[in-house]
């Protein structure tokens, strides 16, 4: 059973880089469509939760999530995207946490007037040194390419959150 759930968590995964080189390329080429649809933010979150939870189990992580009750409700989002930009956040929190635990957190903000969402997602994993950070959200670039060469990645998860977070 532990194969078959390795083997489906591998899947999505594999489809999920597929996503975000197809995502990148619609976003360079001026094409993403963005869909937005009554959500809730929990619901979301349970289900990314569900899709790592192999991962979580076998090294031992926590994942812990506060939503502020002013977004608790349905928010009017793009489900689909927003999961994705999820799924990408904690692969890379899990990806690079040996140990500890993994906190989301959910809260209203404004956004140039207008009203939007923050998430944030906290490690106890390896860190980045502050100069490295902005590089993470360019395309094809990572912290530390010996780290990333153990870890795997393509280097397209950050930079699709970014540039999804700036179309929504």
């Amino acid at each position: 059973q532990d194969y078959v759930s390795s083997m489906g968590t591998a899947t999505t995964l594999l489809r999920s880089i597929v996503n975000d080189t197809l995502d990148h390329a619609k976003l360079r080429a001026g094409k993403m469509q963005v869909c937005r649809e009554a959500t809730r933010l929990a619901d979301l979150l349970l289900e990314c939760k569900a899709m790592f939870r192999a991962q979580l189990e076998s090294k031992g992580l926590a994942m812990d999530h506060h939503i502020d009750p002013e977004v608790s409700g349905p928010v009017l989002l793009d489900p689909l995207r927003v999961r994705q930009m999820l799924n990408n956040l904690l692969s890379n929190a899990i990806k690079f946490t040996e140990a500890g635990k993994i906190q989301v957190t959910v809260l209203p903000t404004e956004l140039k007037g207008k009203p939007g969402i923050l998430v944030e997602v906290r490690d106890t994993g390896v860190g980045v040194p502050v100069d490295k950070q902005a590089a993470l959200f360019e395309p094809f670039c990572q912290a530390d390419e010996s780290i990333s060469r153990h870890h795997g990645g393509t280097g397209l998860g950050l930079p699709i959150v970014k540039e999804f977070a700036a179309v929504m």
